[in-house]
């Protein structure tokens, strides 16, 4: 898979886009398919959870290394639901 987009992502209504103001890039669209309504709460929660997508990401997988290190007993089912959503955003 190839690199995302680098982060800082935002929001601006109910899309997501990278980058300083003055050079973003365009990530995604939250609005539905064909309709002129934009800025409702589910597409604006929707857009807050993509833009945080790669801190999130930059977290899991701190975390997971972290406890793979210390083998924290009982987060073994917690950890392997970690690596999966890890590998699902990594398209891996």
């Amino acid at each position: 898979m190839a690199d995302f987009t680098p982060g800082p992502w935002r929001t601006e209504i109910d899309n997501v886009f990278a980058g300083p103001i003055d050079n973003s890039v365009y990530v995604a669209d939250c609005a539905p398919m064909g309709g002129p309504v934009e800025g409702r709460p589910e597409q604006i929660a929707n857009a807050c959870l993509i833009a945080a997508a790669p801190e999130l990401l930059e977290a899991g997988e701190e975390l997971a290394v972290e406890l793979e290190r210390i083998r924290f007993g009982n987060c073994n089912p917690m950890l392997d639901k970690l690596k999966l959503a890890i590998a699902k955003a990594r398209a891996s």
